[in-house]
């Protein structure tokens, strides 16, 4: 998992599109505040990210999505 204690979500980069995933690969994405900061190979570690970033800042809204599954939608 990143070390995300020294950095603001809003300091990340970002992008706007869903990336194009293989089938085979799956990857999770998370957002904060609707900004993509982070992608993860597995369920538990986007989800683990997440909780993290909310433990830090609770007010803001954190999104953990499956982008294969964003992608088709």
């Amino acid at each position: 998992m990143p070390d995300t204690s020294a950095a603001h979500a809003t300091d990340l980069p970002t992008t706007d599109s869903p990336p194009s995933v293989p089938a085979s690969d799956p990857s999770y994405i998370v957002e904060v505040g609707g900004q993509r900061i982070s992608q993860f190979g597995s369920l538990t570690a986007a989800l683990s990210c997440g909780l993290t970033l909310k433990g830090q800042n609770a007010g803001v809204e954190v999104r953990v999505y499956d982008a294969r599954e964003r992608a088709t939608a």
